[in-house]
């Protein structure tokens, strides 16, 4: 069966844990995914796409830190700031650029505090 989360649900689990489950993802792997090693130059943000990078799956938009974010079609999104312990669910009809501006804008808001 296919999982299907309301938004609120989305943004409250974390992608390496799950409720009563614990850790089922190893945080190693998640730094891996995150990470664009000097050999895999061509996927970091910027040069994979022209305002992302990417890495197992995941999309990762420009900026200081691990940020990272699972996008799916028509501008569905969860976007994620480890550091900051920010995330943003985004469930729509359409993709456009707000919505990044929105994410970008918050990041640098709650990194400065």
């Amino acid at each position: 069966m296919p999982y299907c989360a309301t938004t609120r649900a989305s943004g409250g689990y974390s992608p390496t844990t799950a409720p009563g489950r614990g850790q089922i993802i190893p945080a190693q792997w998640m730094i891996d995914a995150t990470t664009v090693k000097p050999i895999d130059s061509y996927l970091a943000p910027g040069k994979s796409m022209r305002d992302f990078g990417y890495g197992y799956l995941l999309w990762l938009p420009p900026g200081p830190g691990r940020q990272f974010a699972l996008v799916g079609d028509l501008g569905q999104r969860v976007c994620i700031d480890p550091a900051s312990k920010l995330v943003m669910v985004q469930t729509a009809l359409e993709d456009t650029p707000e919505a990044w501006r929105l994410w970008s804008a918050l990041v640098k808001q709650l990194s400065q505090d």
